[in-house]
């Protein structure tokens, strides 16, 4: 059963016109609404009990509402969930998956579609691996104009798109967190690897990455020593592109414990001025 558009009923006293008009306000960008499924990688629906405004209309959801359109999203790819009205003055709605990406509406103080799909609210969203994982799920929490976002998401963690600021001092950065891939790195036969990082290179205040051995029984984390106190692995430098990773000539991992080519031998984390 789709979302179904609330009624106050028995106000037929103009003197509380002004009082309902107070509440049709008020209600504008509510969302009391929760997903199943919500901390693991199944697949979500509105939770019964569910309440939302969309475009000024408040829903509400008495049984729990399915979210169609999961087959047109790729796999690897970002997804949203959005509530579709019914028409120009809907009494109903119903929940769909996309990878088209919001915009912030200041009409409506919430994130929409454009165009033809300007009265479609967006929820939150999750992560595609493919047909089965539905990943990363969140929910947007307060609402903030711009690309500022935040997001809470199925295991407890928030994320906000315009970056954390720890220090209250004037003047100090906005800082965010991004984390890759390293990819194949047969560390026998390749003494580094360059490791692409998609950012101003100005921007960047920290690097760090961890090492996997090819049975993943054992992590390195970068500036590893050997029991002697010798350096085994470093970053060679940062430049416009790439953080390159380098590993000791004739040292722990020039061996066969770290030849697998077709592995992800770890992550690099960067900290960044959003």
């Amino acid at each position: 059963m789709a979302g179904t558009e609330i009624n106050l009923y028995g106000v037929g006293d103009v003197s509380l016109t002004a009082l309902m008009n107070t509440v049709d306000l008020q209600r504008v960008t509510y969302q009391g609404l929760s997903l199943t499924n919500y901390d693991n990688d199944l697949e979500p629906a509105i939770a019964a009990g569910s309440l939302i405004e969309n475009g000024g209309t408040l829903f509400s959801f008495g049984i729990e509402e399915a979210i169609t359109g999961w087959a047109a999203i790729g796999d690897d790819t970002d997804a949203y969930i959005k509530l579709v009205p019914a028409g120009a003055t809907p009494d109903t709605v119903t929940a769909e998956f996309t990878d088209v990406a919001p915009t912030w509406s200041d009409a409506k103080q919430g994130w929409y579609g454009t165009v033809a799909s300007a009265n479609h609210r967006y929820i939150g969203g999750l992560y595609r691996d493919d047909a089965a994982s539905y990943d990363k799920k969140y929910l947007y929490h307060c609402i903030d104009a711009g690309a500022k976002a935040i997001k809470i998401h199925g295991d407890g963690t928030i994320s906000v798109g315009g970056g954390i600021k720890t220090d209250a001092t004037a003047g100090q950065p906005f800082l965010k967190t991004k984390v890759i891939e390293i990819g194949n790195w047969d560390m026998d036969a390749l003494t580094n690897v360059n490791v692409v990082h998609g950012l101003t290179m100005a921007k960047i205040r920290q690097a760090s990455f961890i090492i996997r051995a090819d049975d993943d029984v054992y992590w390195y984390p970068s500036g590893y020593a050997d029991p002697t106190g010798v350096a085994q692995l470093w970053i060679l430098y940062i430049d416009a592109t790439n953080i390159r990773l380098q590993r000791k000539l004739n040292g722990t991992f020039d061996g066969v414990d770290f030849d697998t080519g077709a592995f992800n031998r770890g992550w690099v984390t960067i900290l960044y001025e959003a």
